[in-house]
């Protein structure tokens, strides 16, 4: 919820006045200690409009007009980056990561699983993920247009053995996501916001691997989170928030790796509403892997709303059933960007709590 600020117009037009000095003078840092400041957008704003802005929109207008916004808080100025400048710029970025990513692993004496076979005989775990869910305002084109996306990346990764010693990367297989290989304009996540992007959709794929890899001993040693913001309201939710991955062509990657005595194997394929997935080992494993959600709640605090819980791996001996371990792997505090109705009411804590 975005909080209003009272406007003195003589205040705002002598902090306009001083921010365009401080944007003559590189030399100073562009820091702000004096609140009124960031009212500088809002002289322009209220020329236009009589009515009190808010923070937000003040931010977004300062962030377009002049390539700063101010932190959270409201205290100080940041400079926007410069993948944010223009498309142009954000490729320029997207190429050097990419090369800095080539140059990382270059040394690197990886050996990447590569190759497929027929489906092994265990099965460890298997799930299936709803592929069309009910994303707040998103435009169900980009839900029809993902399923076709993972109809196209998943057989790439289906079948695909990693042997011992082997390390699994999710793009190493997957491959850029591109118009000529028939990917369309699916969701993606930037930042903070529902965005659409060639490829998009490809983090329900990860997403079900790292849910799969949870349940078994591979160790993951590449994983970004997606968990800083509750971007969506919960609709048929089956796993603990929190747990899912952020990819991005090819040096946001997800990777596991087998350090086992055994073989294992994704088989992953997609029907009209569902991604499935399994992973499959050559033999039994003497344990079994449970995740575990706990202190699950919501909570207000300065005027916006947060999700917390703690996700847990416990590790169960299959013959006599004790529980050899109980490990924390993640904890979320993530601020709530929709509509604080949609919160489960049940879930809310009073801030007495």
């Amino acid at each position: 919820m975005s909080s209003t600020l009272p406007v003195d117009r003589t205040k705002v037009y002598h902090s306009l006045r001083r921010l365009v000095k401080s944007f003559a003078n590189e030399k100073q840092p562009f820091r702000s200690d004096y609140a009124e400041t960031h009212t500088v957008l809002l002289y322009n704003c209220q020329r236009e409009n009589p009515r009190p802005h808010s923070i937000d929109s003040a931010q977004q207008k300062c962030y377009h007009t002049y390539g700063y916004y101010w932190n959270m808080k409201g205290s100080y100025l940041m400079r926007k980056l410069f993948c944010e400048i223009s498309p142009f710029t954000y490729k320029i970025s997207t190429y050097k990561e990419r090369a800095l990513h080539y140059l990382r692993n270059f040394p690197a004496k990886e050996r990447f699983a590569a190759s497929f076979a027929a489906p092994l005989p265990i099965i460890v775990h298997r799930h299936k993920s709803l592929i069309r869910r009910r994303l707040g305002n998103v435009d169900l084109r980009l839900q029809d247009n993902k399923a076709i996306n993972l109809s196209i990346a998943a057989p790439k990764i289906s079948g695909v053995l990693i042997h011992p010693g082997e390390t699994f990367s999710f793009w190493k297989l997957v491959g850029s996501c591109t118009k000529a290989k028939g990917y369309k304009e699916g969701l993606t996540i930037t930042g903070t916001a529902a965005t659409k992007g060639i490829g998009g959709g490809m983090c329900q794929l990860s997403n079900l691997l790292h849910w799969l890899v949870l349940h078994s001993p591979l160790e993951i040693t590449e994983h970004h989170h997606h968990d800083n913001f509750d971007l969506f309201p919960d609709f048929k939710r089956q796993v603990p928030f929190g747990v899912g991955t952020s990819i991005l062509y090819n040096y946001i990657d997800y990777r596991v790796q087998n350090n086992t005595a055994q073989t294992f194997q994704f088989i992953v394929c997609t029907s009209d509403e569902y991604l499935h997935g399994e992973l499959r080992s050559s033999e039994a494993l003497a344990q079994s892997y449970h995740i575990r959600k706990e202190d699950e709640y919501f909570y207000e605090k300065d005027g916006q709303f947060f999700r917390h819980n703690k996700v847990y791996r416990v590790i169960v001996d299959t013959r006599s059933g004790d529980t050899l371990s109980k490990k924390l792997i993640q904890e979320c505090n993530a601020l709530v960007l929709y509509d604080s109705a949609q919160i489960n009411k049940d879930l809310l804590r009073s801030s007495d709590e």
